[in-house]
């Protein structure tokens, strides 16, 4: 009679746990096009490889999320949390992530052309060969990122208030760019192409400008503080 009580409680144990565990997973429509997902916690759910473009993620939290891969062209991500999330080989071209954080996340071979970066918060993202073509940078904060292989094609963009602190460019092309009165303190632009760009009152204190091309750049009450010029 014991034993039986005991096998009893064991198995009223384990449906109990069984459905604690799937109450806690959260409920994903299929991934489709066009699909909402906004204000969804989708920690850690797998959409690697998927197709959604024109979905909803607006506000949803993606941290965790296995997104390696998938087409999110044209989606929705308003002020969506990314924040550490590998979102290498990703197709987010023409997508909205105005205000989203994708602090610290893996952006390797990620398509950003086109995209609307306002208010993005990319500090501390790897961006190794990201395409940036034709994305809408405006107020985005690219602090302590590593620019070194993206497909920046910033040239003749206009980047006024943009955050560039610390961040690491290595032989860019930034030609003719608009950067008046955006910061670049601490940043690595050794060997960069600034020729034509205007940093006027920009913030270049403790920058590294050594072997950077700065023919014809507008300097004008910019920050030089501890530059390294030579």
């Amino acid at each position: 009679m014991k034993k039986i009580i005991q096998i009893l409680l064991c198995s009223t144990l384990v449906a109990v746990a069984a459905t604690s565990c799937a109450t806690d997973l959260p409920v994903v429509p299929e991934p489709t096009r066009g699909a909402d997902y906004s204000y969804t916690d989708l920690r850690g759910v797998d959409l690697s490889g998927a197709s959604l473009t024109i979905a909803n993620f607006d506000l949803s939290d993606l941290r965790g999320a296995l997104l390696v891969g998938a087409d999110l062209s044209r989606a929705n991500f308003y002020g969506a949390e990314l924040s550490g999330t590998d979102l290498s080989g990703v197709n987010f071209s023409e997508a909205n992530l105005r205000d989203a954080v994708l602090a610290g996340a893996n952006l390797t071979s990620t398509n950003l052309s086109g995209a609307n970066l306002t208010g993005t918060d990319l500090s501390g993202s790897t961006l190794n060969r990201t395409i940036f073509e034709g994305a809408i940078i405006a107020g985005t904060s690219f602090r302590d990122a590593d620019l070194r292989s993206a497909d920046l094609k910033f040239s003749d963009l206009d980047l006024f208030g943009v955050d560039f602190t610390g961040a690491l460019f290595g032989p860019a092309d930034l030609r003719n760019v608009l950067l008046s009165g955006g910061t670049l303190a601490s940043a690595d632009l050794s060997r960069a192409d600034l020729s034509g760009a205007d940093l006027s009152r920009t913030n270049l204190a403790g920058a590294d400008l050594s072997g950077t091309d700065l023919t014809g750049t507008n300097l004008n009450l910019a920050i030089l503080d501890r530059a390294h010029l030579d």
